[in-house]
């Protein structure tokens, strides 16, 4: 499961910075595609934050090796830094589109 959430990670760390990069070449019909891809993006990464922070709430973690417990607790950290430079893009997008306040993708 670590291994799936550090390459999920690694992959949208990469879409991420390709985007910022060339935001100014999309057209408000790709930007709104790509905020709605968006929208599930943060969904998902919110259950895996959830799910890892269920983990590491558990009594059995204690029973874990301190190894096993120091990748998981840095893959909590790397998806509080992650989902900010997410957050960030959305907020880029929901600017260019000028969408109100009250319809933007909550902060979690």
């Amino acid at each position: 499961m670590l291994c799936l959430c550090e390459m999920f990670m690694s992959y949208e760390l990469n879409g991420i910075n390709v985007m910022l990069t060339s935001m100014s070449n999309f057209s408000p019909e790709v930007l709104n595609h790509f905020y709605l891809s968006l929208q599930e993006l943060v969904t998902v990464r919110e259950a895996l934050f959830s799910y890892l922070a269920d983990v590491i709430n558990s009594p059995e973690i204690e029973f874990l090796p301190r190894p096993l417990v120091e990748r998981i607790e840095q893959n909590m950290e790397d998806l509080r830094l992650g989902g900010n430079n997410l957050m960030a893009l959305v907020r880029d997008i929901e600017a260019r589109l000028n969408i109100p306040q009250a319809e933007r993708i909550p902060s979690f």
